[in-house]
Order: structure tokens, then C-alpha cells, then sequence
């Protein structure tokens, strides 16, 4: 119930806030007269509005009041004056109210101004946690529509900013309740593989697509390898198709799921769901509010779940779990050109902390076979540069392993790498020459290799004086590891422009040193077993990683 001295005081500021530049002076500009409004929304503040127009707003009934209160605290929200009087006062706990007790629409509302009010701010991450807002959102993550689910777990990615909460939501589950997102809508890569394209011509691509998935993930509850689970998919759907009935109309092994590929129907998603998307994706945050209860994709709830798992991911004392919960098979089957952009920034990142923060990891994440999508990744020019640096540097630590450089020689590694050195950005160019260097340096056939890909034209373009200092460092170590193979040296010294570098190539040129020492040296825990002679200069993968995090844009 609406109090009667919240309904007085809304009756008392509807007049002033409504038309506020009538109870200001008039002003030439209308960015006068929204700072006016903003200066007059935190003086409301101050009087005490907060509390009681989140009173309104989880009241009964979606009337004026409620659409006007839901109006204000959307906009006091986006400001950090506002953030900062809400932590202060102690004031959170009136909007995680309405999550805890309140309607579904209402609810999405109460997360919205709690995401806003959050971002970059940790004390109100904090006073949210400790209102019990975690919980409730987890439920929701759990057992919610696509729309709520996807709305709790990008909050959940918020409250997470801050290492002092991680504690709390993952003995909440929500850990947990990410991973089982990504179970019930990833492994798009290998049924997309197992699926004989044959079938997509005699039955709808969206049945067999949502076919596949059911006896996957079937197969994998019942403690399947993943290959087994392939093949038992393949088998059932082939089966299925040639008595020539509806996949999902198979038995009681084929539920209907409501899911189809991402290329068929990420597009659509988006489209419906770029308001849902906002928070995590630079949007307008309002458009979300406004479109309470508007479909949100399901490819939209998995890139939401993989960002409570990135920020997870940002401390190393959440490591051990993660990968012990079964995080890395999950997050290496997203690995593929089909996955939303967001999404797999999200997912690499969450690798590459997990590789970088022990050698343990870094293992298990190469036998999940994460190899083959991280060269895919790397050398496709469509990809997003920041996606193709990570992958690169995920690359360059996982390739420290002489297994995996194998494996990674096979995948077609070097040709992958190499294009990534001639079309891609400063800082993908040098994760590039470091996985390189990585494999290069115990091999002179690989040496070759590299040379007969092209590599020299790009990096004599890294060594030119307009490089950055960090170009010019991983450019001259390739070079090194290359110039020790004698026909790798001749070709190097024949090709024009080269023969005036050879010296500083060979040497340790001290012009370089500062470069060198400004890279920051990788952690011990990250050399793994690998003979080459470049782990000492390694670079800071960390950087990648870390850059990459959910939140809501103010603006």
C-alpha cells in the first residue's frame, strides 16, 4: 500500500519537478536547464525523497504515481551526487525493498535503478548486497523469464565490481546459476558441427537445432564424455528426420526447447532486446524500463550470465572454484564466430584470467580444446580487434606448453597468427609475435614456417620509428628467435630495408631495454613448461582481461 505521506509528498514535488524551469530562472539553453532539474533532483534527495518514492514505486497499482516515482529515481540515478547521498544515508535498502517484495514489472524497474546507482560505485554495491538483493536475484536467475533472468544477472555482473561481495554471491549460487545459462544455451559449436547439413534441407533448421541441444545436454547429465554426447545427438536427430517426423516430437529423450541458432535468430533477438541489453552493452539504459516485459533472446540472457562469470573471474581466489565447478568446458564451447560479440569478449576474458592466474588452469583450459577456436578467433579480420587480442594473448600463455604448441602448429596456428600480425591492431600484433616467439624457439622448422607465412612485411612495418615501443620490442624478439635458423637469418638479410635492422636484431639493442622493462613481466605462476627463451619478457595479459567489464552507462 501507497502510505498517505508519500502520496502528500509526491503531490508536493510533482508541481516543481515537472515543470522546472518554471521554478528556475529562465536560461538561454536546455543544458541550463537540465542541470537545473539535476540540481534540483538532488536537493529532493536530500529532503528525503529516495525512500519514500521507492515506497510509491513498490506500492500497488501502476498508476501516474507510479510511473512519475519510477520517472524520478530514473533519473537520480544516473548521478553520482545521488549514489553518494543514497550510500550515505543508508538508503539502499528502500529500492532492494522492491526487488525482494514486489511484482514482476516492478521488479525490472527496482534493478534497473539499483544497476545505475551501483556502476562504479562501491559503496552502494555494497549496501545492495548486504540488503539481501542477491538472493532474490538469483531465484530469479534461476527460475525467471528470459527478461528477468537476464536483468538479475547483469545486476548480479555489477554488485560483483568489487572483490569484498564475490563471497556472498557465490554462496548464494550464483555461480552456479550462471553456469547452468551457459549449459542450457551454449555447445552451439559442436551441435552445429554434429548436425549433418544434409538434414537441414528435410526438416526446419530450428527443430534440429533444438533437438540437437536437448540430447547434448541429456547425454551430459547422464555423464557422458562431450564426444559421446555428440555422437548420441547426431545419431537421435539423423534417426529422427528419416522416419520423417518433428525432432521434438521424438519421445520423452526430445523436449521442445524454445531455442534456435544464433544464425537464424541472433538477429532477431537483438533487435527486440537491445533495450534489455543496455546496461551491459553502452545502450540507453531507459529504453529498458520503458520496455518492461518486451522479449528479451536467449542469446541475450547467455551474453548476461557470462558476465557474472567475468567478474567472478577478476579475483584469483575465485579461480580454484570456478574451474572445479566445470566453468572452462562451458566458456571454450562459446568459442566459435556464431557467439554475440559481448558474449565472447565476456567468455575470453574469463580464460585468460583463469590461464594467467596458474598453470593449472591454463592446462585444463587447453584440454577443453579450447586451441582451434582461440586461431579462429585470432586471425578473422571481422572479429573485434579487443576479441582477437585476447584470444592472441590467451594464445601466448597456453603456448608455453610444448603440447600445446603442437597442437597449436596442427590447428593452423602460425598462418593464423601471421595474419593477425599483418591486419591486426598494435596490441593484437603483439600478442602475436609473443605466441610466435613461443613456438618458434625450439624449432627451425617452425622457424620456416613462420617466414613462409609472410611475417616479415608486417614486422618490419612494427619496427619503423612511428611504432609504439611495445610493437618495436615483440617485433625484434621474433625476430631474434627467427635470425638463430641460418636460412630463416639469409632471408631475413635479402629482404629490402632488413639488412640495416640485422644489428639490432642480433643484439640487444639498449634502445629497447626500456620497452622491455615498461611490459611488465607475467607472473612465475604463468611460465609453464616450456623451453622457450622469450617467458622473461612476457607481457601484461592481465591488462586484457581486466578491461573488459559489465556495467551500465550513465549517460
Amino acid at each position: 500500500m501507497i502510505l498517505l505521506h508519500d502520496l502528500l509528498f509526491l503531490k508536493s514535488v510533482i508541481p516543481v519537478y515537472a515543470d522546472t524551469p518554471a521554478a528556475v530562472p529562465k536560461t538561454a539553453n536546455a543544458t541550463s536547464d537540465s542541470l537545473a532539474k539535476e540540481l534540483l533532483l538532488v536537493k529532493y534527495v536530500k529532503l528525503g525523497a529516495f525512500p519514500k518514492l521507492c515506497s510509491i514505486l513498490g506500492g500497488a497499482g501502476e498508476g501516474s504515481a507510479h510511473d512519475l516515482a519510477f520517472s524520478m529515481l530514473l533519473s537520480m540515478s544516473t548521478m553520482p551526487e545521488v549514489a553518494q547521498l543514497v550510500a550515505d544515508r543508508d538508503e539502499m535498502r528502500s529500492i532492494a525493498k522492491v526487488i525482494t517484495s514486489s511484482t514482476s514489472s516492478t521488479g525490472l524497474e527496482a534493478m534497473l535503478i539499483i544497476a545505475r546507482l551501483s556502476v562504479r560505485h562501491v559503496p552502494c554495491q555494497q549496501d545492495a548486497v548486504r540488503e539481501g538483493v542477491v538472493p532474490a536475484l538469483v531465484q530469479l536467475m534461476q527460475g525467471g523469464s528470459d527478461e528477468e533472468r537476464c536483468h538479475a544477472a547483469r545486476v548480479l555482473a555489477i554488485l560483483g565490481q568489487h572483490a569484498s561481495t564475490h563471497q556472498i554471491i557465490l554462496d548464494a549460487g550464483a555461480f552456479s546459476a550462471s553456469l547452468k545459462i551457459l549449459r542450457e544455451r551454449g555447445h552451439q559449436r559442436v551441435i552445429n558441427n554434429i548436425v549433418p547439413a544434409q538434414l537441414l534441407t528435410t526438416a526446419q533448421p530450428a527443430e534440429v537445432w533444438e533437438a540437437a541441444h536437448a540430447i547434448y545436454n541429456s547425454a551430459l547429465a547422464a555423464g557422458l564424455s562431450g564426444a559421446a554426447a555428440s555422437s548420441a545427438a547426431a545419431a537421435g536427430v539423423a534417426a529422427a528426420v528419416a522416419e520423417g517426423g518433428r525432432p521434438e516430437q521424438q519421445g520423452p529423450s526430445m523436449p521442445h526447447l524454445t531455442y534456435s541458432s544464433h544464425s537464424s535468430a541472433a538477429p532477431a533477438a537483438q533487435k527486440p532486446a537491445s533495450a534489455a541489453a543496455d546496461s551491459s552493452c553502452g545502450s540507453n539504459p531507459d529504453a529498458g524500463a520503458s520496455n518492461a516485459g518486451a522479449p528479451v533472446g536467449p542469446a541475450i540472457v547467455l551474453e548476461q550470465a557470462a558476465g557474472v562469470v567475468c567478474m567472478l573471474s577478476h579475483n584469483l581466489e575465485n579461480h580454484f572454484r570456478m574451474v572445479g565447478e566445470g566453468a572452462v568446458p562451458l566458456l571454450v564451447s562459446l568459442l566459435h564466430k556464431d557467439t554475440l560479440t559481448k558474449t565472447m569478449s565476456y567468455t575470453l576474458a574469463s580464460l585468460l584470467m583463469l590461464a594467467v592466474g596458474e598453470t593449472r588452469h591454463a592446462a585444463v583450459i587447453s584440454r577443453a580444446g579450447a586451441v582451434p577456436g582461440l586461431v579462429a578467433i585470432a586471425s578473422d579480420a571481422a572479429m573485434q580487434p579487443n576479441n582477437r587480442e585476447m584470444a592472441a594473448a590467451l594464445l601466448a600463455v597456453l603456448c608455453r606448453n610444448q603440447d600445446v604448441q603442437e597442437e597449436l602448429v596442427q590447428s593452423g596456428g602460425i598462418l593464423g597468427l601471421a595474419r593477425l600480425i599483418t591486419d591486426g591492431s598494435d596490441s593484437g600484433r603483439c600478442y602475436g609475435c609473443e605466441a610466435l616467439s613461443q613456438l618458434t624457439a625450439a624449432s627451425s622448422a617452425r622457424c620456416r614456417q613462420v617466414l613462409r607465412a609472410g611475417v616479415l612485411g608486417p614486422l618490419k612495418v612494427m619496427l619503423q620509428p612511428t611504432s609504439s615501443s611495445q610493437s618495436v620490442m615483440w617485433a625484434s624478439t621474433l625476430l631474434q628467435v627467427l635470425s638463430r635458423e641460418p636460412s630463416c637469418l639469409e632471408e631475413i638479410a635479402c629482404t629490402p630495408g632488413m639488412v640495416s635492422l640485422i644489428p639490432d636484431i642480433l643484439s640487444k639493442n639498449p634502445r629497447l631495454q626500456p620497452a622491455a622493462a615498461s611490459s611488465g613481466a607475467t607472473s612465475a605462476s604463468t611460465q609453464g613448461s616450456s623451453s622457450s627463451s622469450t617467458g622473461s619478457q612476457g607481457t601484461s595479459y592481465g591488462a586484457a582481461g581486466t578491461a573488459v567489464i559489465p556495467e551500465v552507462d550513465p549517460a
